[in-house]
């Protein structure tokens, strides 16, 4: 279903890498799917970010809608990311 899929919990850089190839269409030809929860300020800004540069995507509303473990693996894959690296740290 897609190969770009933005990540709201990955770090500034993975983020930047990933913006880059939203930005630049000749890299991405596939649809962008970003994980979003309305409840969370980064991942309300990350669509307003994608809106203000024009970038179609379509939401997964994850904490209403489940992902198998092997969904959740071909993710990682995707973002070249180990389950550790999308761990939020500074949560309270």
């Amino acid at each position: 279903m897609t190969c770009a899929i933005l990540n709201v919990v990955t770090t500034q850089i993975h983020f930047h890498q990933t913006l880059d190839v939203l930005v630049n269409p000749q890299k991405n030809m596939n649809p962008v799917i970003v994980f979003h929860n309305p409840r969370c300020s980064k991942s309300r800004q990350t669509l307003a970010l994608l809106d203000r540069i024009d970038v179609k995507y379509e939401t997964f509303l994850y904490l209403e809608n489940e992902i198998s473990y092997e969904e959740f693996l071909r993710i990682l894959g995707l973002l070249k990311l180990k389950p550790r690296d999308i761990l939020r740290v500074k949560e309270k």
